[in-house]
């Protein structure tokens, strides 16, 4: 019976410490695994793009702010040529990301499209076009770190579950956007950062508090209910270029209909010639002045969209009704008069 209990009592210590080695090897990174950070520290560095974009150096800003708030360690932004040899997450095709990738594949890559991949211990967050690095630095954020958002009205917060110690498992991913061009909801930085990309001209950008590094595809000069600036009813609603800035006075057959059939500056009636050969002619004088002051590369983008009161349709006159009967839709008059 003693030599029972002692057999007992030795399996049990050993039983005992082979489980404490099994912990002990689970708190552990697996060979395999990239360890971000441990005991309050890490041995990377963020590279940031040569030649960095506005956009990228937004990137780069959140990508930090994340490991940050990740990790609670910061991480420290370098240039390419001050990586040296240390394990790095290089934004954009850079010298030091070009070491890891062999070649800069972005010729091979679709516009937009974007590209997430360790190679062995560094990370490779890259794409191409003029938001590529940013959206693999968001794919980043919200599928390797875990990345949530808090929905607070129309702003949102990121957040993450905090561990000191990171650990991840190699990955590769890639993918392009499927359409080229997006306006999702209103032009706040969580829209902006899941592809949001025309139509954010400068005094939106700082109306709506959108940070350094907000850019569209497009060179945009105006938002939204657009028309009106182009044909102002009246003083001060259009662009001080215009010679006339008070059409409801001197052409009040621009405007549409209401119900009762009475003009009204409340929406443009796209059915008068007259109003096309205006409109057509102050939208091209616009182009002409936003080429003398393009300061990039950038398309124009000129958005032309109906005023905000809520009408029904844009007009009731007889001309418009026709239109409607023709295209089978009340926006019948704006496929006449554009396309």
């Amino acid at each position: 019976m003693p030599n029972v209990q002692i057999l007992s009592r030795a399996l049990t210590v050993v039983l005992a410490l082979a489980c404490s080695r099994v912990s002990a090897a689970r708190s552990e990174p697996d060979a395999m695994e990239l360890e971000l950070s441990g005991g309050g520290v890490t041995s990377y560095v963020i590279v940031k793009p040569d030649n960095a974009t506005p956009v990228d150096s937004y990137a780069v800003r959140i990508l930090a702010e994340g490991l940050k708030q990740k990790t609670g360690v910061t991480f420290p932004v370098v240039a390419s040529a001050g990586a040296g040899e240390q394990k790095r997450i290089c934004v954009g095709v850079s010298a030091a990301a070009e070491k890891d990738l062999g070649r800069d594949p972005r010729p091979a890559m679709r516009d937009q499209e974007f590209a997430v991949r360790s190679i062995g211990q560094n990370i490779c967050l890259y794409g191409k076009g003029v938001h590529g690095n940013l959206y693999a630095v968001v794919d980043f954020l919200d599928n390797t770190l875990e990345r949530r958002w808090c929905v607070d009205e129309y702003y949102e917060k990121p957040s993450f579950n905090r561990l000191e110690s990171l650990a991840i498992k190699p990955f590769a991913r890639s993918r392009a956007p499927s359409f080229a061009y997006r306006m999702l909801g209103f032009p706040n930085e969580f829209n902006y950062q899941y592809g949001y990309n025309i139509c954010l001209p400068p005094e939106v950008r700082a109306g709506w508090g959108l940070p350094e590094g907000t850019l569209p595809v497009f060179d945009n000069p105006v938002w939204v209910h657009t028309s009106f600036l182009y044909i102002p009813p009246d003083p001060g609603r259009g662009f001080p270029w215009l010679k006339d800035q008070g059409y409801f006075a001197t052409h009040p057959e621009f405007y549409g209909e209401n119900i009762n059939r009475q003009r009204m500056p409340e929406q443009l009636c796209y059915a008068n010639p007259g109003l096309r050969a205006e409109l057509t002619k102050n939208i091209l004088t616009h182009i002409g002045l936003l080429r003398k002051e393009k300061t990039d590369d950038r398309p124009i983008l000129i958005a032309l969209d109906q005023e905000d009161p809520a009408t029904g349709k844009f007009c009731y006159c007889d001309a418009c009704a026709a239109l409607e009967q023709r295209y089978h839709s009340p926006a019948g008059q704006r496929c006449e008069a554009f396309w």
